[in-house]
């Protein structure tokens, strides 16, 4: 399932690097809580793999990954296992 990537987690005056928030781009019934979730990173070649951790509104989900992601990563498409 593809879903892409909407802000990063964070407050009025912090944000986190390793949590973002996804919306998933397709209709998909139950939760995602628990699946995991792979950035590739199309300049390095790398990926960084991730973990659905909390419901985030009505069709969003809050992701944690192992490391940090860069600031531009907002906006590309990831993939949910």
């Amino acid at each position: 399932m593809k879903a892409v990537i909407v802000n990063f987690r964070g407050g009025f005056r912090t944000r986190r690097g390793d949590e973002v928030i996804i919306r998933p781009l397709e209709k998909f019934e139950g939760s995602l809580i628990g699946r995991k979730v792979v950035w590739l990173n199309p300049r390095a070649g790398s990926r960084v793999v991730g973990k659905v951790v909390a419901a985030h509104g009505e069709a969003c989900y809050r992701v944690r990954f192992r490391s940090g992601l860069p600031g531009w990563v907002i906006g590309s498409r990831v993939e949910v296992l």
